[in-house]
């Protein structure tokens, strides 16, 4: 049976939501400075990533389940050729792009060096541990394939395809024990604005000292800027053109982040400051990349500080049942602004953020958002519970058999995949133990974390097909083109076959563990600072929760203060000025 106009009409409609969905996402995380180059990278990974489990799949699917001469044993049928040609190029494309592409991409954004061939140089040094460490894992177990399978084209696909299986089921195993809790316990808090007040002040007291030890790694990477330069005077003449060139450059970067908001560093500090870096080309090469990166940091704390302290004067405002929009205005008066530039990119932000603030209707909605999700993950909970029994109790193979048309498939098949991709990506987005991985909103992401994480997002797609196909255990699921595709990692015993079928077993005990905060508490118990959210049974919890109020209230008075005496400057100096006149 053809794919039907209804099934192509699907299909190029989710290709556009993925599209928008893929740019809005983009220009909510990239900084205004992002390359269009790099932004390139970082949107073909999203993309292909976000088409493979909301388009591909789903259509695979709808063609097996309603199509009975779809394949059979002889000779596959053309539709079936169709699809399984789309998704053998969406797989090695993404293959190739997120093992071998991004990896040296931002390497190469983040190299100090100033040439084109220095920075691949870098990038290539910086990878070849992680490839060294690869190819031996891969050469290990494709030994082992051909000892206890043969060795041909076959196994070698097969054994390629199982290896990053593995690897892309077991995180994904641990994002989704992961979203599967913090999805509706997210939307829960959003329901609570007293809630959120509170998780602000007890975060407040960390994320200004996050900013204060972003500011001094800032200022040391300024001071030994000052003494390299300092030192390479003695050597005037002696310096070839290029290195002269490049010196420039990094100390007009260096005059610049003297201009942010904060930084404070006299001409005399450098004279303290040890010699870190050689007095070469490589030295300067690691200053500048050192210096990039404190830049880049300072920039995203003093944005997630202004960030916290006009949230919390909302939220309070919004608890006192008033207005925030004149102490808002205040707040934000010679600050960052990194919010005007969002809004103006995606104008119903706006209107959302006024709702938000003055609407009590969107904690009703809220509150219904997540008792949903909470349904939504008990039903996915369960159906990775019974994927290794035999019979079928799969919720989602019964949505699928109730579906009367090919499109319902589509649609039924495209929400339950798009509700796992919610609960394994929210935890990519923002894991909290991981600084390379999380995503700072508001144009707070620099290229580095872009392409670090647009590497993960795409290696993990097939795997989430993977663990939804084993769920719907269904003789259509089999006889799909993606199935045919992964096939090929039957080769390997164990992380071909029962692999993807037990590990999901693990979500349940990860989704315990979250839901009772288990691994935050072993952390803390062993020294690593990870509780992010207070606890009401915790003493500690609350004495921080009054220190960060208390700063916040510090923080407001004291720029109040300093916003008055300016305008009082200037009112003096317009009278004096009259008076002169």
């Amino acid at each position: 049976m053809a794919i039907s106009a209804g099934q192509w009409v699907f299909t190029f409609a989710a290709c556009f939501f993925c599209s928008v969905w893929t740019w809005y996402q983009l220009r909510y995380y990239a900084r205004r400075d992002t390359p269009a180059a790099y932004f390139a990278a970082v949107f073909i990974s999203w993309w292909f990533g976000i088409v493979a489990v909301v388009v591909l799949l789903p259509l695979d699917l709808s063609a097996a389940v309603y199509g009975s001469e779809y394949i059979s044993d002889d000779k596959p049928s053309d539709t079936h050729n169709l699809v399984q040609v789309l998704w053998k190029i969406n797989y090695w494309l993404t293959f190739i792009w997120c093992w071998l592409v991004c990896p040296i991409v931002m390497e190469y954004w983040a190299a100090g060096e100033f040439t084109f061939r220095g920075k691949l140089r870098s990038a290539l040094r910086h990878n070849v541990k992680f490839y060294a460490y690869a190819c031996s894992g891969l050469l290990l177990l494709g030994v082992f394939v051909a000892i206890s399978h043969g060795f041909g084209p076959a196994a070698v696909a097969g054994y390629l395809v199982a290896a990053a299986n593995c690897y892309g089921m077991l995180l994904i195993v641990l994002m989704i024990g992961y979203g599967i809790v913090d999805v509706p316990r997210e939307l829960w808090l959003r329901a609570n604005p007293a809630k959120q007040l509170r998780h602000l002040e007890f975060r407040a007291a960390n994320v200004e000292s996050c900013m204060l030890d972003a500011k001094c790694d800032l200022e040391d990477s300024i001071r030994s800027v000052n003494y390299f330069k300092s030192a390479l005077q003695e050597r005037q003449g002696m310096l070839t053109p290029e290195f002269e060139f490049n010196s420039r450059i990094v100390y007009a970067k260096a005059d610049a982040a003297k201009n942010l908001p904060g930084v404070i560093v006299t001409d005399s500090s450098y004279q303290s400051t040890v010699e870190e870096f050689s007095l070469s080309n490589e030295g300067l090469a690691e200053l500048h990349y050192r210096l990039k990166r404190a830049i880049v940091m300072y920039e995203r704390a003093v944005y997630q500080w202004e960030h916290l302290l006009t949230r919390s004067l909302e939220l309070e405002a919004i608890v006192a049942e008033g207005s925030p929009e004149q102490p808002y205005q205040r707040l934000t008066s010679g600050s960052v602004d990194s919010e005007t530039s969002s809004v103006l990119l995606v104008p119903w932000r706006s209107f959302f953020r006024k709702l938000n603030c003055n609407s009590r209707g969107l904690v009703g909605l809220f509150r219904v958002l997540a008792v949903a999700t909470v349904i939504l993950s008990s039903i996915l909970l369960w159906c990775e519970c019974v994927s290794p029994i035999n019979e079928n109790f799969s919720l989602y193979a019964v949505l699928l058999d109730l579906a009367g048309t090919s499109g319902m498939v589509q649609l039924y098949s495209c929400m339950s995949i798009l509700y796992m991709s919610a609960c394994a990506y929210v935890a990519l987005f923002k894991f909290k133990y991981l600084e390379e991985l999380a995503l700072h909103g508001d144009a707070q992401t620099d290229v580095y974390c872009l392409l670090y994480n647009a590497s993960y997002f795409g290696r993990l797609q097939f795997s989430l097909g993977v663990n939804y196909l084993s769920m719907l255990r269904t003789k259509d699921a089999e006889n799909t083109a993606f199935a045919t595709l992964v096939g090929d990692m039957d080769v390997v015993p164990f992380l071909g076959t029962s692999f993807n079928n037990y590990i999901p077993l693990v979500i349940v005990a990860l989704a315990i563990c979250t839901m009772f905060k288990a691994l935050d508490r072993v952390l803390n118990k062993i020294g690593i600072e990870t509780i992010t959210t207070p606890q009401e049974d915790i003493s500690e919890h609350q004495e921080r929760i009054d220190e960060g109020r208390n700063l916040i209230q510090r923080t407001r008075t004291r720029r109040i203060q300093r916003e008055a005496r300016s305008l009082r400057n200037e009112s003096l100096h317009r009278t004096r000025t009259i008076a002169t006149t």
